[in-house]
């Protein structure tokens, strides 16, 4: 999982969201 995919996917530049998002997806449905 790249980080700047993440990013791609919540624009905004949060390296705090960036985690999160990270976290979400490997547990996310997707």
């Amino acid at each position: 999982m790249d980080v700047r995919r993440a990013d791609e996917r919540y624009p905004g530049g949060d390296e705090a969201a960036g985690i999160a998002s990270r976290h979400a997806f490997s547990f996310g449905p997707h």
